[in-house]
């Protein structure tokens, strides 16, 4: 008996040591729905009140905006906290469907291998434009960072791994 009472107590022992239990004091994985006051809308992009601001364009759909998005979170709490490695101002993000979404057609959508559409000539094209509008802001897809400065496109930066070198605090 005492053998059979030791078989079958050892499984349950091992089990309560390793399972799950209460994860309460775990540390939780920051998500847009954390940031909200740092979400803004398409006709927002060149309203915001700081004098040169960042705004990432992202898809919750998209699995290269999910890699990076700790990224904009660790950028929106570094400015918050006054880092004087920020390079903008302010930072927000902004949701935007797929190509034919509301959204999206409210921008001029083109791609990087579109002829006379790299990232360049088209930074170069929205700056001598003095692009203010949403109308007339080139959407490259996502994730991608526009920065405005004084209510104008300034600078663009296209994928995710740029996106995220450009939100580096280093």
């Amino acid at each position: 008996m005492n053998k059979v009472f030791k078989m079958m107590i050892l499984p349950v022992l091992a089990l309560s040591l390793f399972s799950c239990g209460d994860n309460s004091d775990t540390d939780t994985v920051a998500d847009y729905t954390d940031y909200m006051e740092y979400q803004v809308y398409p006709d927002e992009m060149y309203s915001q009140t700081a004098t040169k601001y960042a705004i990432v364009i992202t898809n919750p759909n998209c699995p290269h905006c999910e890699d990076i998005k700790s990224y904009y979170f660790n950028y929106i709490d570094a400015i918050n906290q006054n880092d004087s490695r920020c390079k903008y101002d302010a930072f927000y993000w902004m949701y935007i469907g797929f190509r034919g979404t509301s959204t999206r057609t409210k921008m001029i959508n083109i791609s990087s291998s579109d002829e006379g559409c790299d990232v360049a000539t088209i930074k170069q094209k929205m700056i001598d434009e003095k692009v203010n509008k949403i109308e007339n802001t080139y959407c490259y897809g996502t994730p991608s960072l526009y920065v405005i400065e004084n209510g104008y496109f300034s600078d663009i930066v296209v994928g995710s791994s740029d996106v995220a070198k450009a939100l580096a605090l280093v």
